[in-house]
């Protein structure tokens, strides 16, 4: 009820303490907020690896694909030979790779012909780095190096591996039909 010299377009709420703190529910908003910040705000690697120096880490949760002689240690799987310059590969792996979900470029080196991506997990946010590097083949064509590796966590649960089989197959895909 509104009684005299109260406005009727002001509503007003109870002050009263309830089990969850005074204003309700305060303490879990607090919380996920905090989590919320936490999770969103994880740093991600910007500067990508040098395959010809890469040291992979002693934890299951990274993927690499790389070309005989072109990186330091073994791979996880052999680059295929791509029928494009290392140009033409360079592009069209910028811009398919660019569409990919939650995923930011962060350096591009044309002259290296090299990339380093962010993608981030789908709900967690938490970032992995993806570096990409072309190089040239003796018949004209080009290669490619992927190293793909979670920040977070000591197992990607293939997460890493998925990614890069996928992107592989989408940049093969997208060579044929050009």
């Amino acid at each position: 009820m509104i009684g005299p010299g109260q406005d009727a377009t002001r509503t007003t709420y109870s002050s009263s303490p309830t089990k969850w703190g005074r204003s309700g529910w305060g303490p879990l908003r607090q919380l996920a907020l905090v989590l919320l910040l936490t999770l969103t705000a994880c740093s991600a690697d910007m500067t990508g690896i040098d395959f010809a120096k890469l040291v992979r880490p002693s934890t299951p949760n990274t993927y690499l694909v790389c070309p005989p002689d072109r990186c330091a240690v073994n791979p996880d799987a052999e680059s295929p030979a791509i029928a494009l310059s290392p140009n033409q590969l360079y592009d069209l792996i910028r811009l398919k790779l660019s569409e990919q979900p939650r995923t930011i470029l962060v350096s591009a080196e044309p002259e290296r012909r090299r990339l380093v991506l962010v993608q981030r997990s789908r709900i967690f946010r938490f970032p992995d780095t993806i570096t990409i590097q072309v190089f040239d083949l003796p018949d004209g064509g080009s290669t490619l190096a992927i190293y793909s590796a979670s920040k977070y966590g000591r197992s990607d649960l293939g997460v890493n591996k998925a990614r890069v089989t996928e992107w592989l197959a989408l940049i093969q895909k997208a060579a044929e039909a050009i």
